[in-house]
């Protein structure tokens, strides 16, 4: 008799446990869900169209999906994303966007995309080869469509911005022209009679000088008073004036 019932109970065990499993199986499979690539660059990319949008940027910009996962599965439910950025926007190498799934209010595994964003903008370019102490006109630049990335305080966006200044090194065809390539022209040479300009207790005071080297619109340079002989350093505010510092 207990033979009998220890076989009843392992065949029990056989059978009803694989059942059991085989019952339970397909019910799971069915409460999952595929969140697609797709999905993944639809929400990455929204999120960054409205971040630079709302950054005010100049010029244009275009987006290089660089990675992205593979498709996940998460329970089934409303699904909605929370997306943010990893270190930021970046105009230099890779951005990566973070992407949570969540369903019916519980957030899910968090997943990783990369972008690259590439910034464009019209900036200012040699239209010929210009030596050092080019006086540049219309002719000499154009305005050309490039990638700045994070460099665009370095250039100029606008032809009136060069035009009457001089390069401060040889320039090739077609190079972007930088801040620091350009510089007013020397508009004051040694022994040129200026007015000197100070300013006493609140008062303008004016007095002849002379200029002792050559000058910039912006620069300081030494300038001797005529009336009291002293040197003395001055900013140079144009051809026939300077300010004394």
């Amino acid at each position: 008799m207990r033979k009998l019932c220890f076989t009843a109970v392992l065949l029990w065990c056989v059978f009803a446990f694989p059942l059991r499993a085989l019952a339970y199986t397909p019910a799971d499979a069915a409460e999952m869900q595929t969140v697609s690539q797709e999905q993944m660059k639809e929400a990455a990319e929204a999120f960054l169209h409205e971040s630079l949008e709302a950054a005010v940027m100049e010029g244009r910009y275009e987006l290089e999906c660089v990675h992205l996962p593979r498709p996940m599965e998460i329970p089934l439910g409303a699904v909605s994303f929370q997306v943010q950025t990893s270190g930021g926007l970046r105009f230099w190498g890779n951005t990566s966007v973070e992407i949570t799934p969540v369903v019916d209010g519980v957030p899910s595994r968090t997943i990783r995309c990369h972008y690259r964003i590439h910034l464009y903008d019209n900036i200012v370019v040699a239209a010929r080869p210009l030596q050092p102490e080019t006086p540049l006109t219309a002719a000499d630049v154009r305005l050309e469509e490039r990638e700045i990335g994070t460099k665009g305080k370095r250039f100029f966006t606008r032809i009136d911005e060069v035009l009457g200044k001089v390069t401060a090194r040889p320039v090739t065809i077609g190079r972007a022209l930088e801040r620091s390539m350009i510089k007013s022209k020397v508009v004051l040479q040694p022994g040129t009679l200026v007015t000197l300009v100070a300013s006493v207790n609140g008062v303008e005071v004016k007095m002849e000088g002379t200029t002792l080297q050559p000058g910039r619109e912006g620069e300081i340079i030494r300038v001797r008073n005529n009336s009291s002989r002293r040197i003395i350093r001055a900013r140079v505010i144009d051809a026939t004036t300077v300010e004394v510092v």
